[in-house]
């Protein structure tokens, strides 16, 4: 029986000790696209199951055919590995209503509305007066980023590939 050829031990602990560099990338960027990804799956992937998110509450013209959480992907675009160091990595998104739609909650308030113009129905501008608003407006969890099983397991496959790869 041939013996197999193996990897000089100094060759192993110095692509060990680059891996360690770059995981935090390969971290990084596989949570980001699982991230991504609960935008077309719209739900979020928790123990194996995918919780669907809560269809809007009223569909529109504008709303029919598209897909929940996303006016016009900018959310999306957004979600992004905000810091990264040698065992840390920290995904997140620049939006601050991102928040809002991750964890659900309530808004309300009296807010200003200034004075605007705007076209009516028709076609013919108008000029709206500045008032104010009260709100009170419930917006549902629609978890799209977190921890999950999902981004777990994508994690540990491509450690377990890496090290199968240094290890030869």
């Amino acid at each position: 029986m041939p013996i197999k050829k193996t990897k000089d031990i100094n060759v192993i602990v110095k692509e060990y000790a680059a891996l360690q560099n770059k995981i935090p990338r390969l971290v990084g960027n596989t949570a980001v696209n699982t991230f991504k990804r609960n935008f077309q799956r719209e739900g979020f992937i928790t123990a194996g199951r995918l919780e669907k998110w809560i269809p809007r509450a009223v569909e529109t013209v504008k709303t029919k055919g598209r897909a929940i959480l996303v006016q016009s992907g900018a959310m999306k675009r957004s979600i992004r590995v905000l810091m990264q160091m040698r065992g840390f990595v920290q995904i997140g998104t620049d939006k601050v209503y991102a928040s809002i739609h991750n964890k659900g909650g309530n808004i309300r308030g009296t807010f200003k509305v200034r004075k605007h113009s705007r076209k009516k129905r028709g076609g013919k501008p108008t000029t709206v007066k500045a008032h104010s608003r009260t709100v009170d407006i419930t917006i549902p969890k629609r978890k799209f980023i977190g921890q999950s099983t999902a981004t777990l397991i994508a994690v540990n496959r491509i450690l377990i590939r890496e090290l199968k790869r240094i290890l030869g």
